[in-house]
């Protein structure tokens, strides 16, 4: 139903430092997390951030792309050693059988008609003891809660509710769309964000001192993204998940009714 506008794929110089100084970001987190001399498939790889990040922290691997957008894929092709413009299913016809070390989905799979097809299809292309990098947006953070309280649901041209996107995920759909699709989670990130300064803003929304206290008693409202480090179920370790936040949770009720005054004047 939309198309992204092709002018939002292109990266500012200070981008790439940004995102090496935000651990809140899951690229920070897959360009930190990857193994030094192992083999990346960056999924919807856009303007070619993600293999940007790895040479700048100095990693040695060797890194293929997948894109559909030609505007994109032009600014990222000659980051990557193989790159397909087009869809993963394209692309795994001509893959050898050996399979990647890590395979990177991020911010794709809310893009996508059936997430479980788009899984399986990674599956295949994933070594035995290899790990799939998946992040979503949270459709159930506190500002997206505030918008449906007031009874609204607005698209916007960038963040959760992006225009392209076809799925939403919360913590638990996310798990369970993983586990349909046969992988095993080692370790999920919550990744944290102020809900007064993002593309949509709690304070913009009428609130009583009920609903803010209900939101502020759940810890995931401050979610912004989840980040998922899988291997396939058959070899994932018999271990409790590790879970990591990271960024800090604000004084909602309080803050709350100082920025709506202040936007109100």
């Amino acid at each position: 139903m939309f198309t992204r506008p092709e002018e939002s794929y292109a990266l500012d110089p200070e981008g790439l430092q940004r995102i090496l100084d935000d651990p809140a970001n899951p690229l920070f987190q897959i360009s930190a997390g990857i193994a030094q001399g192992s083999s990346v498939l960056d999924v919807g790889a856009g303007n070619g951030v993600l293999a940007q990040l790895i040479t700048a922290r100095c990693r040695s691997v060797v890194i293929d792309g997948v894109e559909p957008s030609s505007m994109a894929a032009s600014l990222a092709s000659h980051h990557y050693r193989q790159f397909h413009r087009g869809t993963l299913a394209e692309f795994s016809e001509h893959v050898s059988a050996d399979g990647y070390d890590n395979i990177v989905l991020a911010d794709v799979i809310e893009h996508t008609q059936d997430p479980v097809l788009v899984l399986q299809r990674v599956r295949e292309l994933l070594s035995l003891r290899g790990q799939l990098w998946i992040s979503v947006p949270n459709v159930a953070f506190a500002p997206i809660r505030a918008e449906l309280l007031n009874g609204s649901w607005t698209y916007s041209d960038w963040g959760i509710l992006e225009r392209t996107h076809l799925r939403f995920f919360n913590r638990s759909n996310l798990l369970e769309l993983l586990h349909a699709a046969g992988f095993g989670i080692n370790h999920l990130f919550y990744l944290c964000r102020s809900p007064f300064l993002m593309e949509k803003r709690i304070q913009d929304y009428d609130l009583d001192l009920l609903s803010l206290l209900k939101i502020r008693s759940d810890p995931l409202a401050f979610v912004y993204q989840f980040l998922a480090v899988c291997r396939l179920a058959s070899t994932a370790e018999s271990k409790e998940l590790l879970e990591t936040w990271v960024g800090l949770e604000p004084h909602l009720v309080r803050e709350y009714f100082a920025r709506r005054r202040a936007s109100q004047r």
